[in-house]
């Protein structure tokens, strides 16, 4: 579900995205969702690798959509007084040998 108003406190103030052109900030992020250009998709998620340090995480995903492709992001989170935020979402690739 495309849920823009918890997504709104989700993340942090100082969130970005990064793709392979450049990077978006939350602003940027949240008009996208506003304007129904992200989200609102069925989509699996697989957590790779979680680790947790104090306040700061970092969790490898895999997403995959109904389309079969696979998306692959490091998700970092901060952890404030309220809870986890998202602070930055960079994809990755695994590189062939």
């Amino acid at each position: 579900e495309r849920e823009v108003h918890r997504m709104h406190y989700l993340l942090h103030e100082n969130f970005q995205a990064m793709n392979n052109e450049s990077a978006v900030t939350k602003g940027d992020y949240m008009k996208m969702l506003w304007e129904k250009k992200l989200g609102g998709e069925e989509k699996e998620v697989e957590i790779i690798n979680l680790e947790i340090a104090e306040k700061m995480a970092s969790a490898k995903v895999n997403i995959s959509g109904k389309d079969e492709t696979t998306e692959s992001y490091y998700y970092y989170l901060y952890k404030n007084g309220s809870g986890w935020q998202v602070l930055h979402i960079l994809p990755y690739q695994l590189q062939k040998t």
